[in-house]
């Protein structure tokens, strides 16, 4: 066997300076407009241009979620979240 000699991972940091903080505050504003309706569009839009600028090891990164995918996670956690207050509103009250 013989032992391959590679050098440490060098990360290209994708996100840093005012280009996040601009992106961030479009991300939180749209996502108040849609009263958070977008919020799974938004977040699948701003992984991907995430995942663009990613270098690891001179390698770039693809980010291979769907927008449906993100709907469908967002769309159980939001339901599990009504039913859990509904459940301890009601419980409370007995």
């Amino acid at each position: 066997m013989s032992q391959e000699t590679q050098g440490p991972w060098r990360v290209r940091m994708a996100d840093s300076g005012l280009r996040v903080l601009i992106t961030r505050l479009f991300i939180i504003a749209a996502s108040n407009a849609s009263l958070y309706l977008a919020y799974p569009w938004l977040m699948d839009w701003y992984h991907r241009a995430w995942a663009r600028r990613l270098l690891i090891d001179g390698r770039g990164v693809r980010y291979t979620g769907t927008r449906m995918g993100l709907v469908g996670l967002w769309t159980k956690v939001w339901l599990l979240s009504v039913i859990t207050a509904y459940a301890v509103l009601v419980d409370t009250r007995a």
